[in-house]
């Protein structure tokens, strides 16, 4: 005991020295973070655009855009994503810069309001759309998988990353047209095994829902007959 009491000053001393040589900061305006706040600081958390898609899980306008081909229950976003914002400036930060606890934290944030809401009724199990081997190789991670993980963290719903897997390793979607998008993504995904009972889809930033919608057929096709979406941002 007597060392416990010994050694513990002079951990905190390194520490504290380690954070001196690399202070962290918020990923957003790079100011210093305080002990309890995790990548980003709590005012650009609050300068965010939000929506309150979960609380009008069928009434809103990502539901509008991706109802239809799906047995949808329901479909939410957290941020508005806009071009130069502090959102994208975040997301680069994770997407190009290797930090994927960002999409963590932002799901811990994802999911505090969806529990305020009555979104998350039902739902078994949180399944994040896969990336294909070789773009995860590529990579390191999964952004929609740290999304998810921050989610089950608050949440305690359990990460399927087995039912769905990507087959094929499409073109970016960007400067595509709608149906070209469909096309690039239609044949993309495959199931294997049990399907959950309702599954909350996960998903990082939903531009026409191409890539979703067609991760959400797959699922339905192999026995989901109801499936509830969700996206860390939605591009109006």
């Amino acid at each position: 005991m007597h060392l416990i009491h010994f050694f513990k000053p002079l951990c905190r001393l390194g520490l504290d020295f380690i954070e001196l040589l690399y202070p962290r900061l918020c990923v957003g305006c790079n100011h210093l973070l305080s002990p309890t706040e995790k990548e980003i600081c709590l005012v650009c958390l609050s300068h965010l655009e939000t929506c309150d898609f979960e609380k009008f899980p069928q009434n809103n306008p990502l539901y509008y855009r991706l109802a239809g081909k799906i047995p949808l229950l329901g479909a939410c976003s957290c941020f508005v994503f806009t071009k130069k914002s502090l959102l994208q400036r975040i997301i680069h930060q994770a997407k190009y810069h290797n930090n994927p606890y960002i999409m963590q934290t932002l799901g811990m944030f994802f999911a505090q309001r969806l529990l305020q809401s009555n979104f998350l009724a039902n739902v078994s199990e949180i399944v994040p759309i896969p990336l294909h081997p070789k773009k995860l190789k590529k990579r390191g991670y999964n952004q929609a998988e740290y999304i998810a993980k921050g989610i089950a963290q608050v949440t305690h719903l359990p990460i399927n990353t087995y039912f769905l897997y990507r087959t094929k390793n499409t073109e970016t979607q960007t400067r595509k047209n709608k149906i070209e998008r469909w096309n690039n993504v239609k044949d993309a995904f495959e199931c294997k095994g049990t399907p959950p009972n309702l599954p909350l889809l996960i998903d990082d930033v939903i531009t026409s829902g191409a890539t979703t919608q067609a991760a959400a057929f797959e699922m339905y096709k192999h026995g989901c007959k109801q499936i509830k979406i969700a996206s860390l941002a939605f591009v109006s």
